[in-house]
């Protein structure tokens, strides 16, 4: 699966996803890169994705390429109009060039349901340069650092 091949869409997550997205979650590469580094047991996964689901704030979507999923993306809004967003890349494809095409996809489904959209925000570690790197190109801007060694940048939507 390489991007630009197929059909890509961003689906709202349900609890059909919920393996999948434990799988993906408790990666040792993912959890390396987020702000909670714990293995995440089934009940509390289970309790985290029931009240993601029923949070009007917060948008999850399954990232597919004809129908196989390749990424997650979350947007949790902050304040009307703006956003933060996390994106995980499906172990079985990190590294084949997913990250960026999933924050765009998923960026068009969020403006579907958000017209007034205007700024979406990511923190990123530091240390961590891929990820950096994708956010940059993607058009974000960094705009601070906290104390955490967490990179702020934005991306003027």
């Amino acid at each position: 699966m390489n991007p630009g091949a197929g059909t890509v869409v961003a689906r709202p997550a349900t609890p059909a996803d919920e393996e999948l997205l434990r799988a993906w979650r408790n990666d040792e590469q993912t959890r390396r890169w987020s702000r909670s580094n714990a293995v995440l047991a089934a009940a509390d996964h289970h309790a985290w994705l029931t009240r993601t689901l029923a949070d009007p704030h917060r948008h999850l979507w399954v990232v597919e390429q004809d129908e196989a999923p390749v990424a997650t993306v979350r947007h949790d809004r902050i304040a009307p109009g703006r956003y933060e967003v996390s994106v995980t890349v499906a172990p079985e494809v990190r590294g084949r060039g997913w990250a960026a095409p999933a924050l765009r996809t998923a960026q068009c489904a969020l403006q579907r349901v958000d017209p007034g959209l205007s700024v979406i925000e990511a923190h990123i570690r530091v240390e961590h340069g891929a990820s950096m790197a994708v956010f940059e190109r993607s058009g974000y801007r960094r705009v601070g650092a906290d104390d955490n060694g967490l990179v702020l940048l934005e991306l003027a939507v």
